[in-house]
Order: C-alpha cells, then sequence, then structure tokens
C-alpha cells in the first residue's frame, strides 16, 4: 500500500482552467520523489492539495490508507511535514522559535515546550547548519538561512513524509547540495518519504529513486531518472533541447542545455532594437 495515493486529482483556482487535469500518483513508502515541470504546471498545487491546503473538486487523497479528508489536522501534521515555496513571517520569532513551531502537534492545548521539544529542535538544527542563527530574528536572515530554518521546522515534526516546494529556492550551490545530501541521508537512514518539487533536473537526477515530469497540469510521465528524463520528453515538455548523459564521477545523469542558435538570433535583434 502506497503511504501516500492521490486518485484521479483535479483542481481549478477559477472553476474555468483547469490546474490539475485527472492525477494519478502513488508515494512509495520511503522513497524520494522528485516532481519537474515548467512553470504553471501544477506542480505546486499538488503538493498544497497532498497536504490538505487545498481541496481539489474531483478525486481521493488517501494517507496510510485512511481519506485525508477524514483526517485530524494534528494527526496529518505527525505524518506530513511541509516547506513551502515562500513562508511569510509577520512578527520577528527567533529561528529557535520557528523550529519549535514544527513540535506542535505534539503540545496538548496550550502547553509549553517540553525538554524533548528542545532536543529536537536543536538536532534539527545542527542538521540543517542553522544553530548558530537560533537567538536571531527571522526577519534577519538571508533567504537561503531562512529556507534552512523552514526546512529545520518542518523535520522537527518527525514526519512520515516530507513535501519540499523548491527546497533549493535561495540557497547558493554549495547549501543546494547540502541540502539535498540531508534530505538523501534521511530518506535512506530513516525511511523518510520525500517528495520534492524541483526546478533543477540534475539534483532531481542525482538524489531521486522516480521522478514525475508534469505538463499543463497532467502527468507527463512517472519513472526512474532514466526513464523519465529523456532529452525527447525534455524537449517535449519544456521546449528546450538539452544532451543527457552520464556524469562522469556521480554516473547519475547529467543534463546540459544546448543554446539554440535561433532563440540567440532572436535575443540579439531585440537588444538592436
Amino acid at each position: 500500500m502506497p503511504i501516500l495515493s492521490l486518485q484521479n486529482i483535479s483542481f481549478s483556482y477559477d472553476d474555468k482552467t483547469p490546474t490539475l487535469r485527472r492525477i494519478d500518483i502513488d508515494v512509495r513508502s520511503g522513497e524520494f520523489l522528485s516532481i519537474v515541470g515548467p512553470n504553471g504546471s501544477g506542480k505546486s498545487t499538488l503538493l498544497k492539495c497532498a497536504s490538505r491546503v487545498l481541496r481539489p473538486q474531483e478525486g481521493v487523497i488517501m494517507l496510510d490508507g485512511s481519506a485525508i479528508d477524514r483526517i485530524a489536522r494534528p494527526d496529518i501534521a505527525r505524518k506530513i511535514g511541509v516547506v513551502p515555496q515562500e513562508a511569510v513571517m509577520l512578527f520577528p520569532f527567533t529561528a529557535l522559535e520557528i523550529v519549535l513551531m514544527g513540535r506542535s502537534p505534539y503540545r496538548q492545548g496550550l502547553g509549553f515546550e517540553t525538554e524533548k521539544d528542545f532536543e529536537v529542535a536543536d538536532a534539527m538544527m545542527s542538521l540543517t547548519d542553522v544553530q548558530h542563527l537560533k537567538h536571531k530574528p527571522i526577519t534577519a536572515l538571508s533567504g537561503g538561512e531562512r529556507q534552512r530554518v523552514y526546512i529545520a521546522r518542518a523535520l522537527a515534526q518527525r514526519p512520515k513524509i516530507l513535501l519540499l516546494d523548491e527546497p533549493n529556492a535561495h540557497l547558493d550551490i554549495a547549501h543546494q547540495v547540502e541540502i539535498f545530501t540531508i534530505l538523501k541521508r534521511l530518506n535512506e537512514s530513516e525511511g523518510l518519504t520525500v517528495v520534492s518539487v524541483s526546478h533543477d533536473l540534475n539534483l532531481a537526477a542525482m538524489f531521486s529513486d522516480r521522478i514525475a515530469m508534469f505538463q499543463r497540469g497532467s502527468l507527463y510521465a512517472v519513472g526512474t531518472p532514466q526513464e523519465v528524463l529523456t532529452a525527447d520528453s525534455i524537449q517535449e515538455v519544456f521546449e528546450t533541447d538539452v544532451l543527457v548523459d552520464e556524469h562522469p564521477q556521480s554516473l547519475s545523469l547529467r543534463i546540459t542545455l544546448i543554446p539554440s542558435a535561433t532563440t540567440g538570433k532572436h535575443h540579439a535583434a531585440l537588444y538592436s532594437h
């Protein structure tokens, strides 16, 4: 039984143009699944439906064998951690206070944080390299630092599933690889199921067990990186010519952009005007 199953999911923001069209996808327990596709293809909307932020107009979402609409929100929060694309904080909570918010599903009523909560928060902040920022207000942190704090908050929930909407947004190259390495280590060592929306096809190819490729609100393909990330599929979905080969060191797929002579001439013409 899949840990998360999206069955015939359709969603529209305006009841006219569907953002998601009859999506069927099963997330296997303990896998690392990346969701890729052009802007506006429905990737972020799918995560919002999967975490019950949005309710699809059609279809059913099953979490651990139960319809997610029948599961209480605190119980969902103990099973699903979410790192949104952009988190808005109106108050200058410290980084530690933000991470401790991830422990709220385990507290009763308005109870205070326990020693266990602080231990978990401290461990997750160390894991994401933000422990030295614990007393700084979130509003004073860089975009990359905030992103790592939000990842630490989601991990502090100790979820079975981690949903991440572009986790490498705002991160420099070193922290992009570091965060994906941490996620993969937790995926392999603790069985954490990871579902990540990503625009970086090379990182997706390197760390994913499977990849789901979206095109205009529909599921174009799902399978191993080798099955999905072909030059033909990328050209059709992203309308971009690429070379796909094997990286000589990591042995994972490597996707290299092939500059288009037509596109270059078009941009040069625009510049000349």
